[in-house]
């Protein structure tokens, strides 16, 4: 037990002395298309912005929260017809993942939640407002990443849990984004 205990002690303060801070600020594209089309009710993805920071801790390991705020664009098809719903949110993720390589070049691989919060909805043909959609969403992300002569590109996608309406059409987002970020 007490080797045990000095053994975990050890690598504590091996990854404390060795722990590393990186500050990540992020622009990217995203698109988003939801997973459960019925017969009323289709979608279609467009593309999407995004822009923030992401904090990463540690250098093997790492955590990796972040914050962006996000226009996710979506074609809908109704009975009523087409129309184009651009929502305006936060998203906040929270990644652990593992980095391989050291230097100059690093490939890492990642996975977590992300939480969304709907921030406004722009006015649309569908007349589809703020207080339809799921306020707070969770999903679950993973991702892939390089890090490249101080340049961080990373590819992610994120599947939905929560529905993306409030009530009605229970479809859940997902969303694909690619980012670049110059961290220091």
């Amino acid at each position: 037990m007490r080797v045990a205990a000095a053994i975990l002690a050890l690598a504590l303060t091996t990854a404390t002395t060795q722990a590393q801070v990186a500050i990540s600020p992020k622009v990217g594209v995203s698109l988003s298309d939801m997973n459960k089309a019925t017969a009323d009710v289709d979608t279609k993805g467009r593309l999407g912005y995004q822009a923030g920071v992401d904090v990463r801790l540690g250098i093997g390991f790492y955590l990796q929260p972040g914050i962006h705020y996000q226009q996710t664009g979506i074609e809908q098809t109704t009975l009523l017809g087409t129309f184009d719903l651009d929502v305006r949110s936060l998203h906040i993720p929270l990644l652990a993942g593992v980095k391989l390589g050291t230097g100059v070049a690093g490939l890492r691989l990642s996975a977590g939640p992300g939480l969304t919060i709907v921030q406004s909805v722009r006015e649309n043909d569908g007349g589809v407002t703020k207080e339809q959609l799921t306020e707070r969403r969770l999903g679950g992300m993973a991702g892939i990443g390089l890090d490249l002569l101080g340049m961080s590109v990373d590819l992610s996608a994120e599947l939905g849990m929560t529905k993306f309406f409030e009530s009605g059409f229970d479809g859940k987002l997902r969303t694909f984004r690619l980012s670049a970020g110059l961290p220091f």
